[in-house]
């Protein structure tokens, strides 16, 4: 007589049968579309330690079709490679993360489409939204206050910047297409800044004391005084959280121009507001206390930087 326990395991191993019968059938995936996770999602310490680093989120998530390409003759083996491995069907960010994550998803995708005649330009796959409603009180702050015009191109050029360097996807071409093509809203600041910032760093390094790339907001910005307040660029005081321990100076400008973190990082409403004005002393439904969110935002961070980790290196007594 079988047993409860032999029953639903057979149980257990005909659901599991089903559904690769049903996800792997050639005339239609069980689900369809589906949206690849960023490739920093399953990022832990333990990552971290091993020397896994993070990517920069710069497009929005792709979103695909199963049944695109299985009519385009791909089995699921074809991207859900561990055959022996009996849980084979996984999210790919699991084991592909990070930077290297990126990369592989580039090379493996982009080279499959360049063979079958699939999209190989940024926006082919990135499902790009032109109106974001996140970030836009930061973006429209920010928005007008650089040109790139022909002399913004010929300084660089006499630098010995290549045409290819900045625009990556048609360097065959005579026409460079514009960043904001594929790139907008978040997905442009961060990018430019990724691009920009850390080659101009870089360049410093190189020339030591001579260096004279800008990386200074106002250096590239050019932004009326009634638009740049003082506490952005300088150290501004944290509000009290009710805890005893000294209030923390927060420096904007070491965290924007020294350690590239963009507005947005923090402001997570893409708003130019306090963090206390929706985050208070306690607890209000869903949104945590103030405490909370400041540990929880900044330790995170720390936690896979070099940022400081100890209680007293955030909470220095200031003067003043």
């Amino acid at each position: 007589m079988v047993n409860l326990f032999e029953k639903r395991a057979f149980a257990c191993v005909f659901s599991i049968g089903m559904f690769f019968v049903l996800a792997c059938s050639p005339e239609r995936s069980r689900i369809d579309t589906q949206q690849i996770s960023g490739v920093n999602t399953y990022i832990d310490d333990e990552d971290v330690r091993r020397g896994i680093r993070r990517s920069t989120d710069t497009m929005s998530l792709v979103v695909m079709s199963h049944k695109i390409h299985e009519d385009a003759g791909l089995r699921c083996t074809s991207c859900h490679h561990k055959k022996k491995n009996d849980s084979r069907i996984k999210t790919c960010v699991r084991c592909h993360k990070g930077v290297s994550g990126s990369r592989h998803f580039h090379k493996f995708c982009v080279g499959c489409h360049r063979r079958k005649g699939g999209p190989v330009a940024c926006e082919g796959c990135h499902q790009v939204e032109r109106k974001l409603s996140l970030g836009k009180e930061i973006i429209d702050t920010y928005k007008d206050t650089i040109k790139h015009t022909m002399k913004f191109c010929d300084d660089h050029a006499k630098r010995g910047v290549r045409c290819d360097t900045c625009h990556h996807t048609d360097v065959k071409s005579e026409k460079k297409e514009k960043c904001s093509k594929c790139h907008h809203g978040l997905s442009r600041m961060r990018i430019m800044h990724l691009f920009c910032k850390n080659c101009h760093k870089e360049k410093n390094r190189e020339l030591g004391k001579s260096g004279k790339a800008p990386i200074r907001c106002e250096d590239c910005h050019h932004v009326p005084a009634s638009k740049m307040s003082h506490k952005k660029y300088t150290t501004v005081k944290l509000p009290k959280t009710g805890h005893r321990k000294p209030v923390i100076a927060f420096n904007h400008r070491y965290h924007v121009e020294r350690y590239g973190t963009e507005c947005i990082d923090c402001h997570h409403k893409g708003q130019n507001r306090n963090c206390s004005d929706c985050h208070l002393r306690r607890d209000q439904g869903e949104i945590i206390n103030i405490k909370g969110a400041y540990h929880q935002q900044c330790h995170d961070c720390h936690r896979k930087t070099k940022g400081p980790k100890a209680c007293s290196r955030c909470h220095i007594r200031v003067k003043g």
